[in-house]
């Protein structure tokens, strides 16, 4: 055999070359997985159907009723015209109850445009720390807003959107015994305080890490599935909530947390808004039928705190109930009462076919009491500030959540005999 030539023995032959997928497959994944992302994320987004489902009654009291209406709805545009007429239409169409309607300064009564709904004319007024919403009988259609002698009953302040302001909110500093710095015939006038504890129009502004991110994909969202892209920015407000269990956490000062559907929120459709925050009043009747009885016992059960809110993204709440039995005796959300012993919380809430609950109760601001399902009995016998949450298990693609806060109730007032307490 003939031997190799010394050259060709000692020259390095070059390695076979790597197929394509194992030079460049990485980088073909990178570039790829947030197409596959988005397109999924997508899919998952357009096959969340909302509403959920119609709930199934809660109750079947003929003595109890329950109304849903849109609180808080500005009456102008983006541009500063007029949208009363279209306002009033889409809250026919949305089948609401009652609607309470806000001018700048002062209220302005307004004809309903259907026997089935009623319509609460409010003035909303820069006050110094913030804006007020004063709701409260047709005698704030006065340019004054406060008639003295003529006004024949105390209006009820709000805070409107507190989110946006610069400074925290303490409703108690309105007191003219404790602060010089308001007006004496505004703090003297209100009956009662509320608070915007969820709002339409500021809670999809609030600040976020990425505003831009959240913005863009709501609005890739919005072509596959408007709902679920409005659904994105309704987050539990941690920020508001915690406000207002801390201004309630004295019991001094009754204090009703109130949903706003502003319609100028990002300049959707009226239909779209209207129906996305309910706000829902109980009361212990059928509805009179006289429009003005009709009308005074819809703003009663608001300002008692017979009121609560619900993402009716979601779902829809008529029949929620949160009560409470002491000695025998059952009372409502708003309600303050002494604890001389124990008090029975029954919670109800309504039923969504297929679709998972749970039930927080809070005290002072603490969860005190976690429930799965639907309903909850739970005894106390500890003064505080108890309100309820309820939860539903929907997955939101693209934020993570599985559980989405669904329904805030208004608080019912624990406190001792001896304690000394304003008049609700």
């Amino acid at each position: 055999m003939t031997e190799a030539p010394l050259l060709t023995r000692y020259v390095r032959k070059e390695p076979p070359r790597p197929p394509f997928w194992r030079r460049h497959g990485l980088k073909i994944a990178a570039a790829a997985a947030p197409v596959l992302l988005l397109t999924l994320a997508t899919i998952l987004g357009a096959s969340l159907s909302l509403p959920l489902g119609q709930p199934n009654p809660a109750h079947n009291d003929p003595k109890m009723t329950w109304l849903r209406g849109a609180y808080g709805v500005p009456t102008l545009g983006p541009e500063g015209d007029d949208q009363r007429g279209e306002i009033l239409a889409a809250a026919v169409d949305a089948d609401l109850d009652f609607i309470v309607t806000v001018d700048k300064d002062r209220a302005r009564a307004s004809s309903s445009p259907a026997p089935s709904l009623t319509v609460l004319p409010a003035a909303e007024r820069d006050v110094g720390p913030g804006n007020l919403l004063f709701l409260g009988d047709d005698a704030l259609a006065d340019p004054a807003l406060f008639p003295g002698d003529r006004q024949t009953r105390r209006p009820f302040a709000v805070a409107s959107h507190p989110n946006t302001l610069d400074v925290d909110w303490d409703l108690r500093a309105l007191d003219p015994t404790m602060s010089a710095n308001i007006d004496a015939r505004i703090a003297d006038s209100f009956e009662r305080f509320g608070l915007d504890i969820l709002n339409a129009r500021q809670q999809p502004q609030d600040e976020r890490v990425f505003p831009f991110l959240a913005y863009a994909w709501a609005s890739w969202m919005w072509l596959f599935n408007e709902r679920h892209a409005l659904l994105l920015f309704y987050d539990r407000p941690q920020e508001i909530i915690a406000l207002w269990d801390n201004m309630s956490k004295p019991a001094d000062l009754p204090i009703v947390g109130l949903c706003a559907a502003d319609t100028s929120a990002l300049g959707l459709p009226h239909p779209l808004t209207l129906d996305a925050i309910g706000t829902y009043v109980v009361l212990d009747a059928p509805p009179p039928d006289n429009p003005d009885a009709r009308r005074r016992a819809i703003l009663d059960a608001i300002t008692r705190g017979n009121t609560y809110c619900a993402l009716d993204l979601l779902a829809r709440a008529q029949g929620f109930s949160f009560t409470a039995t002491i000695t025998g005796q059952k009372h409502q959300m708003g309600s303050r009462l002494d604890l001389d012993g124990e008090a029975l919380f029954e919670i109800v809430a309504p039923e969504i076919p297929g679709v998972d609950a749970r039930i927080s109760l809070f005290r002072d601001g603490t969860l005190h009491a976690l429930r799965a399902g639907r309903r909850a009995s739970v005894t106390v016998s500890t003064p505080g500030v108890y309100r309820v949450e309820v939860d539903l298990n929907v997955d939101k693609p693209a934020s993570g959540d599985t559980w989405i806060t669904w329904l805030y109730s208004n608080p019912i007032i624990l406190t001792r005999p001896s304690q000394d307490r304003a008049a609700p």
